[in-house]
Formats: structure tokens, sequence, C-alpha cells
């Protein structure tokens, strides 16, 4: 069975004090799932710079972190779901410190 290497997600300096969102954009869902992330990063931190990074626009962003989660903030990757909003917001709460 064939199992792909999983680099793991490699923070950047430059991902400090940030939310990075990373989406697809050939998929409305995942468009639309990243806009309600984005939502969620604001009510636990209304001033923190958030950016929505096209991962076939701006493949580079991609290659240099790894294996990307959807969301990565103050340098730390979020695996949680948000669909569960609690957790989620915990986990953001957690990265910010």
């Amino acid at each position: 069975m064939y199992r792909p290497r999983m680099v793991g997600c490699t923070p950047q300096e430059e991902d400090k004090g940030r939310a990075l969102i990373f989406y697809d954009p050939s998929c409305p869902f995942c468009i639309y799932f990243s806009e309600r992330i984005k939502e969620m990063v604001k009510e636990v931190a209304p001033d923190i710079e958030i950016r929505m990074i096209n991962q076939f626009e701006e493949s580079e962003e991609v290659k240099k972190r790894g294996e990307v989660p959807f969301c990565v903030v103050n340098g730390v990757p979020i695996y949680s779901s948000f669909g569960d909003r609690k957790r989620f917001q915990e986990d953001v709460k957690k990265a910010l410190g």
C-alpha cells in the first residue's frame, strides 16, 4: 500500500504574529471553509494580520513550509477542525501564547 511521506509543517520566521490560511482555489468548498477559518481567527484575535494563500498562485509559499494544514497562527500549525469552533479557537489562542 502506498503511503506518501509526511514532511510536516515547517513554519517560517515571517509567520510570527500572523495567521496564514491556505486554500485550493479550484474547490468552492475550500474557499468557503477558508473564509470561515478567517472569521473564527478574527473573533479570537481581531488585530492579527491574516494572509490568505492561494496554493496554486503562491505554491512557493506552500513548498517552503512543507505539509501545511489549512491554518498556521504565529508560526504554529493549527490541526484542529474548524468544524469544532470551540477547540479551533482554543488552539488559536494557545498559538498566540
